[in-house]
């Protein structure tokens, strides 16, 4: 599945969390996810809702340029179109299918498309 978002990247540190998320019966299922070092701490509440609202494994992709060192999260450096694709049964073919979604919609200038967060369950 692939829905549009928009996220801030730059440099910050890499954070692993937990997301919980309503089963059908009720009970609260763990869903462990992990942010790549380029999304800002102000990114980050985002991503852990997107994880909370995600089933099986998912990938959230983002475009990028090559060469490009980042900005300061402390100034703004734009928005870009992502992609995210969940409900697989195993994180490569999640990354695969956000992958793909994010190359074919890339605005120009941006070199390629890169995983910058994951969510899985937790058994």
């Amino acid at each position: 599945m692939h829905k549009p978002l928009t996220i801030a990247l730059t440099l910050s540190l890499c954070a692993l969390g937990l997301a919980t998320t309503a089963s059908a019966g009720g009970a609260k299922a763990k869903r462990g996810m992990s942010i790549h070092n380029t999304i800002c701490p102000a990114s980050a509440p985002s991503l852990r809702a997107w994880a909370r609202s995600t089933s099986g494994y998912g990938s959230f992709a983002a475009p990028y340029v090559a060469g490009n060192k980042g900005g300061s999260c402390d100034s703004y450096i734009g928005y870009f179109p992502t992609s995210q694709s969940y409900g697989h049964k195993d994180s490569w073919v999640a990354d695969q299918a956000a992958l793909s979604h994010c190359e074919a919609r890339k605005p120009a200038g941006f070199t390629g498309c890169t995983i910058v967060a994951r969510s899985y369950p937790i058994k």
